[in-house]
């Protein structure tokens, strides 16, 4: 079964995550990448924790109250059977929840994810090979051209401005290519002039 890929925004979203070992601290620094909120259950914790004190940290052992205020659950602990039992008690409040290195425990996986600002790819082979998707990954990183995240971050201030300009959508999307193909071969936006002829140009069509 191939798993449908959906980006979904987790920015002031409660992550909870169980268990203070390596792979937990790799999801917490994702998760925090990403603006979630994150708070960390665990007796014991990796000494990297430190790096990333924005994590809530708490010592304690697993209480399904936790997930009272959470959004979604990362089971990450190195007991198996914790995870299991936590996962079916975030599954009974009908909470989104990863169990690590068990697809069939979850009701989502991580794909391996590419993020360069605004500019998120997530790889999956829908658990059949995590060495395959990582393999992906590096081949596709490498395709990115260095400007690239500046280009979006230019290209979606520029964004109202088109929209405002060009009511039809069919122009508005030739704009928009055109614009795109311009900043790929310039590294950079013409100047406002240029972008506002440009503009007058797509609109008169």
């Amino acid at each position: 079964m191939a798993y449908f890929p959906m980006f979904t925004d987790l920015s002031h979203k409660n992550v909870l995550i169980l268990g203070g070992g390596a792979v937990a601290f790799r999801k917490a620094k994702m998760m925090l990448e990403f603006e979630a909120s994150v708070t960390v259950i665990s007796l014991e914790y990796d000494s990297r924790f430190h790096e990333i004190s924005s994590a809530k940290q708490i010592v304690s052992i697993w209480n399904p109250d936790y997930l009272k205020t959470a959004d979604l659950l990362i089971c990450a602990s190195s007991d198996h059977q914790l995870n299991h039992q936590a996962a079916a008690d975030a599954k009974a409040l009908r909470i989104p929840v990863n169990v690590v290195d068990d697809a069939a425990a979850s009701t989502f996986i991580f794909p391996a994810v590419i993020h360069q600002e605004d500019l998120v790819i997530g790889i999956s082979t829908s658990g059949a090979s995590p060495s395959a998707a990582q393999w992906l990954k590096k081949q596709i990183t490498a395709l990115i051209p260095d400007h690239f995240p500046k280009m979006l971050s230019d290209l979606k201030k520029l964004r109202p401005r088109v929209i405002l300009q060009i009511s039809d959508e069919a122009k508005r999307t030739g704009c928009f290519k055109k614009l795109f193909s311009i900043y790929m071969d310039r590294k950079q936006l013409p100047e406002s002039d240029q972008i506002d002829s440009i503009l007058q140009e797509w609109k008169s069509l």
